[in-house]
């Protein structure tokens, strides 16, 4: 008898996916399997559902499955192929051609790395024994892999279906795989604008540094905070990444010099930054060495010192730093938190940076600022509101 097999793309407005997985599976028949895919993702041959018959039905020791694809943080579940190209022609030749020299052969992984779920094909018996659950900081990132955790601790088996290919968009209308850490390596977390513009030169930077076993990542987004906060999340949970030491918190608009990474990293602290030049006024540096005010150009000191707060356009973080902290790690605050604030017209904006500062000097953390790290900032502004 063939499988009974219901397939979902699963979605919430609220990016609450554990939820989504849940109720689709709730209505899957008790001896049926569910089959999640991204809505960035399809399947390349025309008999992808038999495929999916045809390997449950010769692997009845599995539970779960997943597949291949292009482009994605599981270098387990990536075939070697030109990830740029995007051409469907490509993508189903490349899906017939893995179907015919794998088949229905399988990759056991339930021991290995978290899967990626591109493609989830789970049976509902298991389900109904270890159902999907929201990860502890609330994102919707990383539920994937606690899945496989948690079958993996009730005894049921994961497998890659090595036969079954799937094309994966995976973010490519921003720059989000660009390398893979080496060992020891920074991974260059990069906030954008919502036009996803980025400085030459920043960007030589960056390619660079991927050349020295660096990693370079970007979000895009309307917020800043929120971009930095879904870069952290990738260093935490990206596969490809766990060998990276630091996450280096760069802007799109700054330009460090070419051997700031070495010497950030040399100063082997929990939190370094080099210093940018910005305007208050007045052209100062981005630090503030008792969180009162801005270093000015002559007061600059020779050797690293200790700071109180920076901005997060270049600042390098220890990766157990992210470890004691919780979601989110950037935001915005106000300052007093009363209502008597804002009905005064007292109430002060407080930037993200200064908040993520603040906070990490709260649970224990030092700050240092290399003052031999001096950055170029390509900033632009509006001449009419000095005149």
């Amino acid at each position: 008898m063939e499988a009974k097999i219901t397939t979902f793309i699963p979605y919430e407005a609220d990016a609450k996916l554990d939820c989504s997985y849940n109720e689709c599976m709730s209505g899957v028949p008790d001896d049926g399997w569910g089959c999640f895919i991204d809505h960035d993702a399809m399947f390349t041959t025309v008999d992808w559902f038999l495929q999916l018959q045809q390997v449950i039905k010769e692997n009845p020791q599995y539970d779960c499955f997943t597949v291949v694809t292009n482009r994605i943080y599981n270098e387990e579940q990536a075939i070697k192929i030109d990830q740029d190209n995007h051409n469907m022609r490509y993508h189903r030749a490349v899906g017939a051609s893995i179907q015919k020299e794998n088949g229905s052969n399988i990759k056991d992984i339930t021991t290995g790395a978290a899967m990626s779920g591109v493609v989830i094909l789970i049976k509902k018996s298991a389900w109904q024994k270890c159902k999907f659950r929201p990860m502890d900081n609330g994102s919707m990132y990383g539920i994937d892999g606690l899945f496989h955790k948690d079958l993996k601790e009730k005894g049921f088996k994961v497998g890659i279906m090595l036969g079954v290919y799937v094309y994966h968009w995976y973010r490519d209308d921003a720059l989000d795989i660009v390398a893979q850490t080496q060992n020891g390596g920074a991974v260059i977390a990069m906030p954008l604008r919502a036009d996803g513009t980025i400085h030459i030169a920043t960007a030589q930077f960056c390619t660079r540094s991927i050349q020295r076993g660096h990693a370079w990542r970007c979000q895009p987004g309307l917020e800043p905070n929120m971009s930095r906060n879904m870069l952290i999340l990738k260093l935490l949970h990206e596969t490809v990444l766990d060998g990276s030491t630091h996450l280096f918190f760069l802007d799109a608009d700054t330009i460090p010099p070419d051997d700031a990474l070495d010497k950030l990293i040399a100063l082997d602290v929990d939190v370094a930054c080099g210093v940018v030049p910005i305007f208050k006024g007045v052209p100062v540096w981005n630090v503030q060495i008792n969180g009162d005010g801005f270093v000015t150009k002559d007061k600059l000191p020779e050797e690293p010192f200790e700071i109180k707060r920076t901005g997060a356009a270049c600042m390098l973080v220890k990766r157990d730093v992210f470890k004691k902290l919780s979601w989110p790690y950037f935001r915005l605050n106000y300052e007093p938190p009363s209502i008597e604030a804002f009905l005064t017209g007292s109430l002060q904006k407080v930037g993200g940076d200064v908040y993520f500062c603040d906070n990490i000097i709260e649970h224990g953390f030092k700050i240092w600022a290399d003052p031999k790290v001096q950055c170029g900032h390509q900033q632009t502004m509006n001449l009419q509101t000095f005149i």
